[in-house]
């Protein structure tokens, strides 16, 4: 028996989203009356899966309805007809207990003048479930933010997003800020605050404003913070292809002074398109030209990657700094990383760290056992405690395996640390078996303790 949904009072939700829908002869039928005539209606047989949107009250019954854990655009196609204007603050579509599990298709239509303030899940939607998808679409953002003691998730088209769907052809414009703040965890993007699942972005973008993790100082211990231009933190697996961001990126931890010393345990990534990604990450044809900061792990691209990093044909203009912790790294193209293979590929812009941290023109630290440099180059300055023109630091002796081809630097490099440092014209310090082919460095190198025209110690 096809199942029968009941529409009764309840049809002033259908009101706001459905203009009209099509049977499956293909015929407009139209729902909008409510005057009792169809109480009980066969969705299943009598609509096809397509929904047509194209007013701001339709936004906001689509909100009501998947807030409220209604299954009814499950499986459905919400499509756009027209670009939508909001007139007031937006409910996100989409939270823990009803999250949107449609695919929603912009159709090549924008959403303007979006302002959010919530408590966990900010963004357009705020959290998109198994099976939810966003596809052209251009979302124009005045601001939003999620501020709140549990972990906050904040994104221009989505704070959280648990599918496998790939997205596609997204655009988000910032004017002010994108901002996630609170005592525990943060999660801040221009695009989605965090993925918690393998996911594919393509020909994607953000600019404009900033976006911004920090904790909420109102502890004596530090929250984990992670900003990206387009994720905050990427849970699974990710592969960015055709995508730039072209906005200012932050994330902080800051800890309280007390007698006695420093308290805290928080950290913090910032990446120009990814602040953390915990598994493996592949970049293609994807660039940034924001300024990165943060007191961690910093990139132009990524903050910090736990797993194996690939980038081809991708590069950052942007400055890149790091008031870091120690140990942690700055670098033109990855912060800290595993296992990473960069060909093709380079960085603009000055990269620094400070108090006793690395920094390098490419990558900051690599703690892996497989480093590969291919066709690559940078040409800003890089400073830093341990400090290289393509590499800061390599860890992993005595098995890691470095290979540097065809690559140079013209940037100066100098090492700043206050009793120790070492600077390299490729590489600032590093064990394990180092091979260099082809490749130079023409920029003034200066360390405290060691410096080489190649690598410093």
């Amino acid at each position: 028996m096809k199942k029968m949904i009941k529409i009764l009072l309840a049809i002033w939700l259908v009101v706001f989203i459905v203009g009209c829908t099509t049977n499956e002869n293909g015929k407009e039928v139209d729902i909008e009356d409510g005057d009792g005539d169809g109480d009980d209606i066969d969705i299943e047989e009598t609509f096809k899966d397509t929904v047509y949107i194209s007013t701001e009250e339709h936004i906001r019954g689509l909100a009501d309805l998947v807030n409220s854990g209604s299954d009814y655009f499950d499986e459905k196609i919400i499509v756009m007809t027209n670009d939508i204007t909001l007139s007031q603050n937006h409910t996100p579509i989409g939270k823990a207990a009803g999250k949107f599990t449609s695919t929603f298709d912009g159709n090549g239509y924008s959403i303007s003048n979006l302002s959010v303030e919530r408590t966990q899940y900010a963004g357009l939607f705020g959290y998109v479930g198994e099976g939810g998808r966003i596809r052209n679409l251009t979302v124009n953002v005045v601001e939003i933010t999620a501020g709140g003691t549990t972990a906050n998730y904040a994104g221009g088209l989505a704070g959280y997003y648990a599918s496998t769907k790939a997205i596609v052809n997204c655009g988000v414009n910032i004017k002010n800020e994108i901002l996630a703040y609170c005592s525990y965890e943060s999660y801040a993007g221009g695009l989605i605050g965090k993925t918690v699942t393998d996911i594919t972005i393509n020909n994607s973008y953000s600019t404009g404003g900033l976006v911004i993790a920090h904790n909420s100082g109102s502890t004596t211990s530090g929250s984990d913070n992670y900003a990206g231009g387009l994720i905050g933190q990427a849970y699974n697996n990710i592969e960015i292809t055709y995508c730039y961001a072209m906005t200012k990126v932050s994330a902080n931890t800051t800890v309280s002074s007390i007698p006695g010393g420093l308290v805290g345990t928080g950290f913090s990534a910032s990446g120009g398109l990814v602040g953390l990604a915990q598994k493996d990450i592949d970049i293609t044809n994807s660039y940034t030209t924001g300024d990165i900061v943060g007191n961690t792990n910093i990139g132009g691209l990524i903050g910090e990657v736990k797993g194996k990093t690939t980038i081809n044909y991708s590069y950052t203009t942007g400055y890149v700094h790091g008031s870091n912790y120690n140990g942690s790294g700055s670098g033109g193209l990855v912060g800290h990383s595993g296992a990473i293979i960069i060909g093709n590929s380079y960085s603009e812009g000055d990269v620094s760290a400070s108090n006793s941290s690395n920094a390098g023109g490419l990558v900051g630290i690599a703690k892996t056992l497989e480093i590969t440099v291919t066709d690559c180059h940078s040409t800003g300055d890089v400073r830093g405690s341990w400090s290289g023109g393509l590499i800061g630091y390599v860890s992993g002796w005595p098995t890691t395996v470095t290979t540097i081809k065809d690559s140079y630097t013209t940037g100066n490099v100098s090492a700043n640390g206050e009793d120790s440092g070492n600077a390299g014209g490729l590489i600032g310090s590093g064990t394990g078996s180092i091979f260099i082919d082809n490749s130079h460095a023409t920029g003034n190198v200066s360390a405290f303790s060691y410096a080489g025209g190649f690598m410093g110690y």
